[in-house]
């Protein structure tokens, strides 16, 4: 599951978790990735208020011109 809230303009992640069973697995990932994508479908900006958004942010910089 990925928390976030949607204001104007803007989609603020809060918390990213997956069952224990299966992290490691890159479920998160895609999950992300998804979220992602969604946001720039709707011309949205995000904030990473998560450590794992944060985290996969840092390792995707074809998202950095989301990121607020």
């Amino acid at each position: 599951m990925a928390n976030y809230n949607v204001a104007p303009g803007v989609m603020i992640f809060t918390h990213t978790e997956v069952p224990a069973a299966v992290e490691g697995q890159g479920i998160g990932s895609r999950l992300i990735r998804g979220a992602l994508e969604a946001a720039r479908a709707q011309g949205l900006q995000v904030v990473p208020r998560c450590s794992f958004v944060s985290a996969y942010l840092a390792r995707h910089p074809e998202f950095n011109e989301l990121v607020r």
